[in-house]
């Protein structure tokens, strides 16, 4: 037993003031945390680094059910993808719309501010607003036609 006073000190390897952690023969045991969901893996596969020699171990009925399961699971790898292809272009079509349809909105407005303007007696007021704007439309409508 350490003298009194002393028993509270914490271990020094040195005298340098490094404290050192207190030896242990093993550590605990870990245990995995309960979890109420069943855990599934993700798994990419390259069917074509199959080493030939594993085809030849195989019996014929192991042959084709092996075939069987890599043509299913590349029918839904392309199910899945084609899926995902048609909802971004069904998004980016109402996208396009909805672009479209705001875009002659603010150019009717504008010719129809300019044209207000231009019969109460601000005519240079009204070709400065609709000489840009009938650019900016010219040159939306004619980059769609030439992107086609």
């Amino acid at each position: 037993m350490p003298p009194e006073g002393e028993q509270d000190k914490p271990d020094a390897d040195d005298g340098s003031g490094v404290l050192s952690a207190p030896k242990m023969d093993e550590l605990p045991p870990i245990t995995p945390p309960e979890t109420k969901t069943p855990i599934t893996f993700n798994q990419q596969i390259n069917y074509q680094q199959i080493p030939l020699s594993a085809w030849d171990d195989l019996t014929p009925d192991q042959r084709l059910e092996l075939s069987k399961s890599i043509l299913k699971t590349m029918d839904s790898i392309d199910e899945r993808h084609y899926n995902f292809a048609v909802k971004r272009i069904d998004i980016e079509t109402k996208q396009g719309t909805v672009r479209a349809i705001s875009g002659t909105v603010i150019a009717l407005i504008g010719f129809g501010l300019a044209a207000y303007l231009a019969m109460h007696g601000q005519t240079l007021v009204g070709l400065t607003i609709s000489l840009p704007l009938v650019t900016i439309v010219a040159i939306v409508v004619g980059s769609r036609f030439v992107g086609r």
